[in-house]
């Protein structure tokens, strides 16, 4: 058997750490010795690299069939999860499978299994139903954030799921919050728990709150908007249904933003996304399907535009600021006749905002779409030279480029995005006419 060999020191460079963290390193002790475990962690303490190094740890290059099933409760918790994979340049092969995309482009890309499949728990059970990969080779499970799997209505897939996977030896969940009870499919008898729920893992963040009258919400909220100028910021909602208010709102105010919740398709949720990951809008308005597995390190500040109920998912909202040490701020708006939710038990202060000039907030960049990508084998530098060299601009005028299926996208310098549409709307990328316009 050859198994797959944990060299620490060059995994932590190229993850960019100077060392694991305690959490991660009590984690890869603990999987030596335990089959089962449950890794309870605060949003942003690294656990997705604690628990894929025993998944790594356990992979055997001797094996050519699928060896490790990770399942996530969100396709961008699953995307997530698969980017960090790679940085680990493990040299084994991993395919992430979710809805939103073509089923037959992922059985194609089964014909040759990976070693690792990070899915979402309805997409994957669609392909062992469909008999897409053989499962005598799986031996490991994780199922990261639990709860929110249990949350959003899972319980029945996953069940069927671990139906299908009858060779498993080793499962891990993890989550940044405890339930009392595991549901009894998990089957797990004794798990492991690593616990640091307790750890301070955010030093660095604040908490604020405000106190207005109900008319005047909207208007404070703009107002905090724009005091933090273009510092990346969430505004969350209880409801979907606000979420077009408040928008709507924003639009006419002529503040830029993109909206993450779940009744958009696919589509327009990862252009949603990647205009606030690559600094194209600064506000990203949202539900709580945005306060877990959003890769979007840099966020400064959170706004509850409307306080949670429950203190678990105030908790996952503020984990997407302070992250890897950080600083961020948290923000409550509160009616006058409203108190602070019970479970707030931090240090919060009131906080006045300061008036700025009423003038619309320009980002530094513009999101370009392109026709073409991964199904036409363009690559991230396909996509640099064809801006740079068709629409006549410099590379450090090239913000982030995200390849997807059928299309490409790519933040230009906002002032230069006009000149580059016009150059390269119908040029050839890598021997493909593209058409190129607005994302």
């Amino acid at each position: 058997m050859s198994y797959a060999k944990l060299e620490i020191p060059k995994i932590v460079k190229q993850l960019g750490f100077k060392e694991l963290k305690p959490m991660q390193k009590e984690v890869l002790e603990a999987s030596t010795k335990h089959n089962e475990l449950l890794i309870l962690a605060p949003t942003g303490s690294g656990k997705t690299v604690a628990f894929l190094l025993p998944v790594f740890q356990k992979l055997n290059s001797e094996v050519k069939e699928v060896q490790t099933i990770i399942l996530a409760p969100t396709r961008e918790l699953a995307l997530q999860i698969e980017q960090v994979f790679k940085q680990l340049k493990t040299g084994y092969k991993v395919l992430a499978c979710f809805g939103g995309h073509p089923f037959s482009r992922e059985r194609q890309s089964l014909k040759h299994p990976p070693a690792v499949i990070i899915a979402t728990p309805g997409r994957l059970l669609d392909h062992l139903q469909r008999e897409t990969f053989t499962t005598q080779q799986i031996k490991t499970v994780v199922i990261d954030e639990y709860d929110k799997c249990l949350e959003l209505g899972f319980s029945s897939e996953m069940s069927k799921i671990l139906y299908f996977l009858p060779s498993i030896k080793n499962t891990t969940l993890t989550s940044a919050t405890a339930i009392e009870e595991l549901p009894k499919f998990f089957k797990m008898k004794q798990a492991f728990e690593v616990n640091y729920l307790d750890t301070d893992f955010t030093p660095n963040l604040s908490y604020h709150y405000l106190k207005m009258p109900f008319e005047s919400k909207l208007q404070q909220l703009e107002a905090l908007l724009r005091s933090f100028s273009n510092e990346p910021s969430i505004v969350f909602c209880n409801f979907k249904n606000d979420i077009q208010s408040v928008s709507d709102f924003l639009f006419d105010a002529r503040l830029p933003h993109s909206t993450f919740y779940g009744d958009l398709d696919q589509e327009e949720r990862e252009k949603s996304l990647l205009k606030f990951r690559n600094g194209s809008n600064y506000v990203l308005l949202a539900t709580d399907l945005a306060s877990r597995g959003l890769d979007i390190p840099e966020i400064k500040n959170i706004i509850h535009f409307q306080i949670p109920s429950k203190e678990d998912t105030f908790i996952h909202r503020n984990g997407r600021t302070a992250r890897m040490h950080a600083s961020g701020r948290v923000f409550l708006l509160l009616m006058e006749n409203k108190t602070l939710p019970e479970y707030m038990t931090v240090p919060i202060e009131e906080y006045t905002v300061e008036k700025v000039a009423i003038e619309e907030i320009k980002p530094e960049y513009t999101t370009l779409y392109l026709s073409a990508g991964k199904m036409h084998n363009i690559s991230k530098i396909d996509v640099l030279g064809f801006v740079c060299q068709v629409g006549g601009i410099d590379k450090k005028d090239v913000g982030i480029i995200e390849i997807k299926d059928r299309a490409s996208f790519v933040a230009v310098k906002a002032e230069l995005a006009k000149q580059v549409l016009d150059r390269c709307d119908q040029g050839k990328l890598k021997k493909v006419k593209v058409a190129a316009d607005y994302a």
